[in-house]
Parts: structure tokens; sequence; C-alpha cells
């Protein structure tokens, strides 16, 4: 009997530490959260073969990039809707299942006569996504600006009806920053919120609040569309996963955010926009051609790209400076729709980063509790010998559940328990 209880109160303060750990690593931005997240990105570099970097052939989503190199023909100015309906040609030549495109589509002033053209080539589209940027300018609760905002949310779906549990959590909005103009949006097969800034890195919202709606992000979109889904087939279940239909689980936090191998992310095949027409001729060389909306030399000296397969997500977006304002692990700043690709193509193959369950961190808590409270009785020696086998032992096994599953166990609770059972060793036997 006094044997259990010199090792009971050891036990008793390592859980307590335990849960402590616990609940730092649950908290965005704070050191246990942060140790948690290098560690995911050490198993995401390590963990069978995902330290490729390379563009994946068989990705499911092509990224053309609005670049410094577009954007610097232009004198850094927006692209016409004359140049958009360029892109609609080449991707309708390109057969995508989905075409979509993240920067808002408006221009001040209108260009009536580009946009007619624009309009025509988007009724050629059989799925087309258009983006928006939700915001927080007007004043929540003002009736008057209620009912001025109200065909400014007009574009936007009615909100996804089936929530099931406490949306409170999800990023929330009052109005829309910028938006598609109302003809396009009219023609579009859905349009949906781009909106990442303040976003931790490694996650992407994938739904939001504004007005009493839950709403659907562009990349959830593109996914629903691509698997041939409607907003009325999406289940949303805070701090446990999104249902797409019976064909797909996406895990979330109570936030609505997915977790992202950023690893993975870097490997969305991309183009520049100057560069896709030739990916249209080769598609047209190979028997798909589509009508001119009109005469555009190709880029001299560009390279051969592969064609993206016919079924797939074309993205358009811009990644040039003024845009990468997003953190990578890494430190390199990477644009918003760099995520939202890496987030539809973790979609399209199912590939998706689990955090281990609750049960699953507890199980250990105790384990390394009850370790703990046993080394209580042995030397120091002994003691570091045991926690450096341990934490080898455990980060092994945490690279084999991630390669195996892609569950992320963390590391902040084990080796701040195995710290603790360092510092508690020899003290039963001194107290003797």
């Amino acid at each position: 009997m006094k044997r259990f209880r010199a090792h009971a109160w050891p036990f008793l303060v390592l859980v307590l530490v335990g849960l402590l750990l616990w609940r730092e690593s649950g908290r965005d931005g704070n050191w246990a959260a942060q140790v948690d997240e290098s560690f995911l990105d050490w198993l995401s570099a390590n963990a069978g073969g995902r330290g490729e970097t390379g563009p994946d052939a068989s990705s499911g989503v092509t990224l053309v990039e609005i670049n410094d190199a577009v954007l610097s023909e232009r004198g850094r100015g927006p692209l016409s809707p004359y140049e958009y309906a360029l892109f609609l040609q080449s991707a309708e030549t390109l057969r995508p299942a989905v075409t979509a495109i993240e920067p808002a589509l408006s221009w001040t002033p209108s260009q009536p006569e580009q946009e007619r053209i624009l309009a025509a080539r988007a009724l050629r589209v059989p799925k087309l996504l258009l983006g928006c940027t939700l915001g927080s300018a007007l004043a929540a609760g003002d009736p008057e600006a209620e009912e001025e905002a109200a065909p400014l949310l007009a574009p936007l779906p009615a909100g996804l009806r089936e929530v099931q549990g406490d949306a409170s959590a999800f990023p929330t909005f009052e109005d829309l920053a910028a938006r598609p103009a109302r003809e396009l949006a009219a023609l579009a097969a859905g349009v949906g919120p781009v909106n990442l800034a303040g976003a931790p890195p490694r996650v992407v919202p994938l739904v939001f609040t504004c007005r009493g709606r839950v709403l659907p992000s562009f990349a959830l979109l593109a996914a629903a569309q691509w698997l041939q889904l409607t907003p009325a087939d999406i289940v949303v279940r805070p701090g446990s996963h999104i249902a797409l239909g019976d064909k797909r689980r996406i895990p979330i936090d109570a936030a609505g955010r997915m977790l992202i191998d950023t690893r993975a992310a870097r490997r969305v095949p991309r183009t520049g926009l100057d560069e896709l027409p030739l990916l249209a001729q080769q598609a047209t060389e190979s028997g798909t051609s589509a009508p001119p909306v009109g005469n555009r030399p190709l880029t001299p000296g560009i390279r051969s790209f592969p064609l993206p397969s016919p079924g797939s997500v074309l993205i358009l977006g811009r990644t040039d400076a003024a845009s990468r304002r997003l953190a990578w692990p890494d430190g390199r700043a990477g644009a918003p729709v760099e995520w939202i690709a890496a987030a539809v193509a973790a979609i399209q193959r199912g590939d998706f980063v689990w955090r281990a369950p609750a049960s699953v961190e507890m199980a250990l808590l105790l384990a390394f509790a009850a370790a703990g409270a046993w080394l209580a009785g042995r030397g120091r020696a002994l003691a570091l010998t045991v926690a450096g086998a341990s934490l080898g032992l455990y980060a092994l096994a945490a690279l084999v559940c991630y390669g195996q599953g892609r569950v992320w166990l963390p590391l902040a609770l084990p080796a701040g328990m195995i710290l603790g059972a360092t510092l508690l060793a020899g003290t039963i036997r001194g107290r003797a």
C-alpha cells in the first residue's frame, strides 16, 4: 500500500501536466501548438516519400497563374474582361470538369463591350465557379445598412442547410468586399468566398458565416462541383467533418477548417496564364478545338507542358508578389490560391490529414503518466536513457501512423510528459 501511495503522487502530477499540455496544444498560435505543427511538417517531409516537391502529373487540379510576368506586360494593372474571355476559350479546349476563377470579375469603370464578349464565352463553360471576398465593413445590426447590402449578397447561395452542431466558431463576416459582376454571377454555376487572411499556416477554411448564412468556400464548391454534387448534398458537422454526399468525408476543426499537407500543396501542377494557349494548341492538335475569341500570338520559346486531363479542375488565380501575403511553414510567402488549389486536390484524392482523436491523446497521457510514475522510483541515469528511447520510438510510431493513414499524433504532450518524468526520476528513493 505504501508503495502504491509513493507512486500515486508523481502519477497525479504528470496527469495534471499532461492535461495542461493537451489544453495548450489545442489553442492556435501558442508554443505547444507550434511544437505540434513543426512536428507535422517533419512528418509530412519524411513519411512515405512525401518529401517529393515536383509537380504531380496525376493531379486532378491545375493552377493557372496570374504571375508577375503576366502583370508586367499590362503595367501591373488588372486583367481585362477580354483576357478572361481568352482564358475561358483555352479552358473550353482543355475540357475541365470545373473552371474556377479566383479574382472577383468586376471592373471600374465598366467595359461593356468586353464584358459582353466575356459573358458570351462564359455561356459555353459547363461549370464556371467565380470567387468573391467577404468583408465586415458594414455595421452589423443597422437595418438601413443591411437593406443596402442585400443586393451585394445576391450572388451567394442561400447557405448550407445541413449544419449539425455549433457554427459559432466559423469565420464571420457582414458583407461582400469584392464580388463578380451580377451578369457574370448569374451565368456561373457558383460563387464562393476565397478568404484566407488570418488563417494560420496549414489550414484552409471551408465554411463561413455571413448574415446568418453558412456559406461554402470557393475550394469546397470546386470540389463539390467536381464530384457532381450541389450545396444541398453538403453536410457540416463542426469539429468533426464535412460530408460531400457519400463520396468524401473531410476532417475539420470547430472553425470549419481543414488541414493540408504542405509538401503536397507544392506538387499541384501550375502554368502561367501566358503559357495556357500552348496547352490549348496542343489539345487542338490532338483533336479538340474551340471557336476562337480573337487572335493572340503564343509566347516565343515557351516550354512544353503536359495537358491537364479532361474532367479535372482548372483554377485561375493570382500568384504575383502583391498577392503573396500568406506564410508557409518554412517562411516562404504564398498566395491564397495556392492553398485553395491544394485543398481541392486533397479533397479529390481523399488524402486528408487527421488530427489524432482526443481519446488517443488521453490514452497517451495516461500511458506516459504511468511510465513517469514508475521512473520516479528509479535513478536519473536510467530515466534519461528510457526517456530518449521512448521519444525516439514515439517519433517512429508517429511517422508510421502518418505515412499509413495521415493520422497526426502530437509531440508537445508526450515530450512535455517525458521531460516531467525525467525531472521526477529518483524522487521516491530520495524521500525514502
